[in-house]
């Protein structure tokens, strides 16, 4: 009966190699996990098939580990897809580098991000709220609701836990870093699931291998160290930071804040920074005040040393760009600025020399792009070119993470005038 229940949380290496090939359905695919649970196979399984055989995608590379997710409406859009009788949001796979091996599974079924992001966004782009306020008055009882909903799964999956392994017991939360979450645990046949809540935030669940895991524990194997490459046509960026996929919600600024923190070895997530701001009922997204703050409270745990600077120019970007340390930027964003950097990024070799005649024409480019209200959108600046005077930006959107580059014209007149945030070891 436990295993029956249970079922569909966990993986067996047998099974991977029953499946025919090609794409699975929704019921295949994950009928494959109702096998794995008993005698803990999984952790010996090869962690990249078990994510190919899923459907997953990356979402985040550190050179230690790699963490892939499936959301399963999105993939098998109209069927039927449960958990423990629930409607997962997303489920995650935390793989080792170092032996290929899995190292967690997360099943997310609850997160205010995507929760209020599926709301907000409507069906079609012309349903979109022009911002946030109107948001709330055209969408305030739909959001109300999906946040009770976070909370009732946590006491519905807590119930049918108990009925199935006993009490169980507390798990220590996170030290360094206050996400206001409770982690409940339960021992199973070769695994330990424990139950992550965070109210009116995040529900989900951790299975790993059957002992507690520390959830701010460090590894001992540095990350590998980035370099500065210099090109012989003057771009200099800081190569090999951590790659973090924000996914289909609007958690730019705290996965750009995971990419730094990750670079300096602290294993810390999106879904965590952004719990630890996840203040107000209709909230969207996390907050970047806020998550500053947040940011410079869990660095001073680890003995990192943090910092805001204001734009003056290139040379004050390349100083830090030139020790190897991203910074992390906060720019106004309209759909036409955005399609504007990926025109200018492709036609580079057409930008003119840097002079008056260029910064009045960019400049009214920018202003025309950003007309008709802007939000606000976080990517890291990883580089710069003195010569031909750009700024390389970096961003979490899913496969488009690479290096983008942009006139520094663009660049200051889409400045949001918060100042550039970045974390240093010491």
């Amino acid at each position: 009966m436990k295993s029956a229940l249970f079922a569909a949380l966990v993986f067996s290496c047998t099974a991977w190699g029953e499946e025919d090939g090609g794409e699975q359905s929704a019921s295949d695919a994950w009928g494959v996990l109702s096998k794995a649970v008993s005698g803990g196979g999984i952790w010996a399984c090869d962690a990249g098939q078990i994510a190919e055989e899923l459907g997953m995608h990356q979402e985040m590379e550190d050179g230690q580990s790699r963490r892939h997710i499936v959301y399963p409406e999105q993939r098998w859009k109209g069927a039927e897809f449960r958990i423990l009788g629930l409607e997962p949001r997303a489920v995650l796979l935390t793989e080792g580098l170092e032996d290929g091996k899995p190292r967690r599974i997360r099943v997310v079924f609850g997160n205010r991000g995507d929760d209020m992001w599926g709301i907000y966004k409507g069906e079609s782009p012309e349903d979109r709220p022009t911002d946030i306020f109107e948001a709330k008055r055209t969408y305030g009882k739909q959001m109300k609701d999906a946040v009770k909903g976070i909370d009732r799964d946590a006491q519905e999956i807590s119930r049918i836990l108990t009925d199935l392994y006993g009490a169980g017991g507390w798990a220590r939360a996170r030290r360094d870093l206050d996400t206001g979450e409770t982690r409940k645990w339960w021992q199973g046949d070769g695994f330990r699931v424990e139950l992550i809540h965070s109210k009116g935030t995040i529900t989900a669940l951790d299975i790993t291998e059957g002992k507690e895991q520390s959830p701010d524990a460090q590894s001992t194997t540095p990350n590998p160290v980035t370099s500065v490459k210099r090109e012989a046509n003057g771009d200099v960026f800081v190569d090999g930071i951590p790659e973090v996929h924000q996914g289909d919600k609007p958690y730019c600024s705290a996965a750009s804040l995971e990419r730094l923190f990750r670079l300096l070895s602290v294993d810390v997530d999106q879904y965590e920074l952004g719990a630890a701001v996840g203040s107000g009922e209709t909230q969207i997204g996390s907050g970047w005040r806020k998550l500053i703050d947040k940011a410079r409270g869990l660095a001073r745990r680890h003995r990192i040393n943090v910092g805001e600077v204001s734009i003056r120019g290139i040379p004050q970007i390349a100083q830090h760009i030139d020790r190897g340390t991203p910074l992390m930027w906060c720019q106004r964003s309209t759909p036409a600025l955005t399609n504007m950097f990926w025109k200018l990024d492709r036609n580079r070799e057409e930008l003119s020399p840097p002079d008056r005649k260029r910064e009045k024409s960019l400049g009214g480019e920018t202003t025309k792009a950003l007309a008709g209200g802007t939000g606000v959108h976080a990517c890291l600046v990883v580089g710069y070119n003195e010569r031909t005077e750009e700024i390389a930006i970096s961003n979490t959107w899913q496969g488009k993470s690479g290096l983008l580059w942009i006139p520094f014209e663009v660049f200051q007149a889409a400045d949001s005038k918060t100042s550039l945030f970045y974390l240093k070891g010491r």
